[in-house]
C-alpha cells in the first residue's frame, strides 16, 4: 500500500519533473575549505586563536547556515571545536553574571 505523501510526490514528478529539483547543498569541504582564509584572514587568525566564535548551524548535518560565505561566524571549526568553545562562552557568561549578582 502507498502513502498518500509517496503517491503526491510521484503524481508531481509525473507532471513536472524538472520542477522537483533539490536546491544546490553547501558542504562542509565548499566552504571551510583552507581557501576561505584568503578570503576572510581576520577569521582565520581568530579561529587560530581560538577566539572565533563557530556557527552552529554549520555543525548540523548536513550543513545547513543559510548566509554560506557571508556569515560572520567561524566555519573553519570542528564539530567538537566549536563545542567546546561554545561550551567555554557559555562558563564565562555565567561566571561574570555571577560575578555581576554578588556585587548586588
Amino acid at each position: 500500500m502507498r502513502s498518500s505523501t509517496t503517491s503526491i510526490v510521484q503524481d508531481l514528478m509525473a507532471r513536472n519533473p524538472g520542477e522537483l529539483e533539490a536546491p544546490p547543498v553547501v558542504t562542509r569541504s565548499s566552504t571551510s575549505d583552507r581557501g576561505r582564509e584568503k578570503e576572510k584572514p581576520q577569521m582565520a587568525a581568530q579561529h587560530a586563536a581560538g577566539t572565533c566564535l563557530p556557527c552552529i548551524f554549520f555543525m548540523k548535518v548536513p550543513p545547513c547556515c543559510k548566509f554560506g560565505d557571508e556569515c560572520t561566524h567561524c566555519h573553519l571549526c570542528t564539530v567538537d571545536e566549536a563545542r567546546k568553545r561554545r561550551n567555554r562562552i557559555s562558563y564565562e557568561k555565567r561566571k561574570v553574571n555571577r560575578k555581576l549578582a554578588h556585587q548586588l
